[in-house]
């Protein structure tokens, strides 16, 4: 990543207006970047499209360059080089306020989506159907299918966001648990079905905070004692294992989702069943 950083900066902030907009070939504008002191032919040609006004307000040209987003907010005082001028990273929002409108509007959403779910939450995942969202933020994506793809890549860029599923009218984030503190002391205390941790199956490539890791052996004894195993894949993706020769035939992880596991534990303390180690039987059907 590379950024302008200014020597003894002056961060004094004024109002402008754009009064006109060109676009030069990339390298004019990189010219300009680099020397921005010296004489350039776009400025030059607009001096009279820039100054600055009796309330202090800078009447700037725009430069941008062709097939880039960036630019540079000039007003020159009458000069052929930027006297006074702005880089700016995404040119797109000055030209187009509405963008940088819709820009803040996505970012609250996904602030607000992101800091209600990972409070909240006491199990890894927090549902927000777009009916709530609009009545938290004002956003509206009911029907804009474009929007809320937008939405969902953001939250996906977002460091405590480990799933993500968008339908029914409404988003089902999945969480890492780290950042989820009701989550905290409950999974500290969780009694694991097999050996295997969240971590291991998260570097494995699976990352849902609702199915706990099992190998093979585990997961045929669990399957024997009639919950439902899950084939888990690299790419995060998971199946049902429908046979036994399903689950000896699998060479990655395992899982078995949360709630079932906790269902199993109390009916295993109540010598309801019995999950045995390993089986050479058939499965029960499933």
């Amino acid at each position: 990543m590379k950024t302008v950083f200014e020597h003894k900066p002056d961060f004094t902030f004024r109002e402008f207006a754009i009064e006109k907009t060109v676009t030069i070939p990339a390298r004019k504008l990189e010219e300009m970047l680099r020397h921005p002191m010296r004489n350039h032919e776009v400025i030059v040609e607009n001096t009279g499209v820039m100054g600055v006004d009796r309330d202090d307000v800078y009447h700037c040209l725009l430069v941008t360059g062709e097939g880039r987003p960036d630019g540079l907010l000039v007003e020159s005082e009458g000069s052929g080089y930027a006297r006074y001028a702005s880089y700016v990273p995404e040119a797109t929002a000055l030209r187009y306020p509405t963008l940088s409108k819709l820009n803040r509007e996505l970012a609250e959403a996904v602030d607000t989506i992101i800091a209600e779910g990972v409070s909240l939450t006491t199990e890894g995942n927090w549902i927000v159907s777009f009916e709530e969202l609009a009545g938290m933020t004002g956003l509206c994506v009911e029907g804009r299918p474009f929007l809320q793809e937008i939405l969902g890549d953001m939250l996906c860029s977002r460091p405590e966001v480990a799933d993500l599923t968008i339908e029914d009218g409404q988003f089902d984030v999945v969480y890492h648990l780290d950042f989820c503190p009701n989550c905290r002391k409950e999974t500290g205390q969780e009694e694991l079905p097999d050996k295997i941790s969240m971590e291991e199956m998260h570097g494995y490539g699976y990352t849902w905070e609702g199915m706990l890791p099992l190998g093979k052996e585990r997961a045929l004894g669990l399957a024997e004692a009639g919950l439902e195993v899950f084939l888990l894949m690299p790419d995060g993706t998971e199946r049902v294992a429908e046979s036994r020769d399903e689950i000896t035939g699998h060479d990655g992880l395992f899982g078995v989702e949360r709630q079932a596991w906790k269902g199993c534990q109390e009916k295993i303390k109540s010598g309801q069943i019995n999950v045995p180690v390993g089986t050479s039987g058939m499965l029960p059907s499933m």
